[in-house]
């Protein structure tokens, strides 16, 4: 009998993009462009189209990844079997033979099912994880030989599972997963929370494998309540293969509880955290993470009371809210975390705004750690027993008496010594000496059809492609210089104006504020506009912004090139943009992202230059500063 002929290894656009670590869009551009250091090099062909979407084979992308050096990945000819899972595969069989030869170290391709369900027998007898489903499920035939160089391919069971639970077959079984950097934010979160409650602290599982698998390591035991029935039975699998130590009742040790609500509507995510505060006993500690419209953005009737209902009792230690694009679900989308403990009669929270911070994950654990923790009696008032570096501590009736919980641009305080030039100078110079990144600026023929069709922009404001919101007049006497709420307008006019986040709640509760990729943009005297990367801004009239719907043609940063193009005194609604493809739109704005990029760098250096200059002049007219003589700087630069 002739042997089996095993299926073409195929990878997807996004596969390749994970491959060689780099972003979708910059996939779709090496397809447009394929002149390589003078030669040109194709991008290969797709082999099949499933559903619509291209498939391309393995051997060919790393061939050609292999020919270009493009990518950032050099391990990708390794990486490549990891990410090529079977078209048809679904990913809760692969997860459960990943967990069969990890659990057995079987290789499983030449196993047959009867044969698997034998293996499945030996290491679940009682079947608590995963003999039930081992004898129900039905498999793709080339999935074992998948599992098998997974296994092969990844740095132990960890980075096996880990590569699986973020790979296609999690994709298209609608497991999108979270940011790296958000699971090691939860995790540094809940160090801390573990550290709190102390010695013998168990772990209550979230149930969202990628943060259960980062957090149960750090726990000696995990808490699986079987009564979950099929997710119960998948964190034991999980716990099984990765040798967890497992408890169906705590004792009395305190718990440390977990929980995701990310994908749930406001009213649903509200209750869940409800039910979350009232199972806490003396002792545990919980992190709740979830939409930030729920936990810290404006809510109003039944919802906002809901809200208020819950955190007034005092359980609420410390509420952050997280940059968007950390929930890989809806990237557009902020998310926020709760630290909370037993209702105790807390009068105060602790609040950040971590949007756009230079984020040191250990200060942040102290910070919450802190938050946590008693207040000192030593001196003649209760005290904080460190200075908190992102925290800002609040009122909690101030907190609860409506509008954002957390306010855009919320942080801790910064205390200013009277003299800072020697620490200024450095700073600037710093800035100042960092090398100046390339900027890529290839760019090759096109044989293409010629795009003929451009859209005003009152058409797309009319087809809800855009949406057009007003700027407000802001009030310079109300400006912080140690504020962090920045005030933006298209012509500059506002660029150092801050306000202090809970004052511009207050003062601005009506207000639009920002979004990542608004474009804010003046139509008189001449057309300007101006990309927010950040978001969480306010904008002076009579500037405006521009936000962009997913359907829209083009992304931000080309719609802000083509507004700065447009003809002084013309109107707005007047103004186009070209008709592209997404794959051309993603790929253009992200080349104008990088030159947009590159010259805020050489604006950040100018201000650097000019900040030193003036300070060196303060400093050394103060005295605070000395320059060194002539011969002294001869002389290091000979040493040199």
């Amino acid at each position: 009998m002739m042997a089996k002929t095993a299926s073409p290894r195929l990878l997807t656009l996004p596969d390749i993009a994970a491959l060689a670590g780099v972003q979708r869009a910059v996939v779709s551009m090496w397809r447009n462009r394929t002149s390589v250091r003078g030669a040109v090099v194709p991008f290969p062909a797709a082999v099949d189209v499933v559903g619509k979407v291209e498939h391309f084979a393995l051997d060919d992308i790393v061939a050609y990844l292999a020919a270009t050096g493009r990518g950032k990945n050099p391990e990708a000819a390794v990486d490549a079997a990891t990410l090529a899972a079977p078209v048809a595969a679904g990913h809760e069989s692969a997860e459960l033979l990943l967990s069969l030869a990890v659990l057995t170290g079987a290789d499983l391709a030449s196993l047959s099912p009867a044969e698997l369900v034998t293996l499945a027998e030996e290491v679940d007898q009682n079947d608590q994880f995963l003999l039930r489903e081992a004898r129900e499920q039905s498999w793709h035939p080339d999935l074992p030989g998948h599992v098998d160089e997974l296994v092969a391919a990844s740095f132990g069971a960890e980075d096996a599972f880990a590569r699986l639970d973020s790979g296609r077959l999690a994709r298209g079984a609608g497991h999108r997963g979270c940011a790296p950097e958000l699971v090691s934010l939860v995790a540094s979160v809940t160090a801390a929370c573990r550290d709190h409650a102390g010695t013998g602290a168990v772990l209550d599982a979230s149930g969202d494998l990628q943060f259960d698998q980062a957090l149960a390591p750090h726990f000696p035991a995990v808490l699986i309540n079987d009564s979950a029935g099929v997710s119960a039975r998948r964190l034991r699998r999980r716990a099984a293969a990765l040798q967890w130590a497992v408890l169906p009742e705590p004792g009395s040790v305190p718990i440390v509880r977990v929980r995701s609500l990310l994908g749930m509507a406001t009213d649903d995510a509200l209750l869940s955290a409800d039910d979350v505060v009232v199972s806490l006993g003396p002792g545990d500690v919980a992190v709740v993470l979830g939409p930030a419209t729920a936990l810290t953005d404006a809510l109003v009737g039944s919802a906002e009371r809901a809200r208020a209902e819950t955190l007034r009792p005092g359980p609420l230690a410390t509420a952050l809210r997280l940059p968007r694009g950390l929930w890989k679900a809806a990237h557009r989308q902020s998310s926020a975390v709760w630290v909370l403990t037993q209702g105790t009669g807390r009068t105060e929270a602790r609040l950040a705004d971590l949007d756009g911070v230079d984020l040191d994950l250990d200060d942040l654990a102290a910070d919450v750690a802190q938050a946590l923790a008693p207040l000192t009696t030593s001196g003649p008032l209760p005290t904080e027993a460190r200075t908190y570096r992102y925290l800002r501590p609040r009122a909690l009736d101030r907190v609860l008496a409506g509008g954002q919980l957390v306010p855009r641009g919320t942080r801790a305080v910064r205390l200013h010594t009277a003299d800072e030039h020697l620490e200024t100078t450095h700073s600037a110079a710093r800035e100042l000496e960092r090398p100046l990144p390339p900027l890529d600026t290839s760019v090759a023929a096109c044989h293409a059809l010629p795009v003929v069709r451009w859209l005003s922009l009152g058409e797309l404001v009319n087809d809800k492609r855009l949406v057009l919101r007003q700027g407000r007049r802001i009030d310079p006497a109300g400006a912080d210089p140690r504020g962090t709420v920045h005030v933006l307008s298209a012509d500059g006019a506002d660029a150092d104006l801050r306000l202090d986040p809970f004052y511009a709640r207050d003062r601005y509760a009506r207000a639009t504020w920002t979004e990542p990729g608004d474009v804010v943009f003046i139509e008189k005297p001449r057309p300007r506009a101006i990309v927010d990367t950040r978001g969480g801004s306010l904008v002076a009239t009579p500037s405006r912004i521009l936000r962009l719907a997913d359907s829209a043609p083009v992304g931000p940063h080309v719609l802000a090139e083509r507004i700065n193009r447009s003809v002084p005194g013309s109107e707005w609604r007047t103004w186009d943009v070209p008709a592209l493809s997404r794959a051309d739109a993603e790929a253009l704005d992200a080349r104008l992202a990088e030159v947009a990029s590159y010259r805020d760098e050489l604006l950040r250096r100018e201000r650097a230059l000019d900040t030193w200059a003036s300070a060196l002049v303060a400093g050394v007219a103060a005295g605070s500063l000395a320059l060194p003589s002539t011969h002294q700087q001869t002389a290091s630069a000979e040493n040199r």
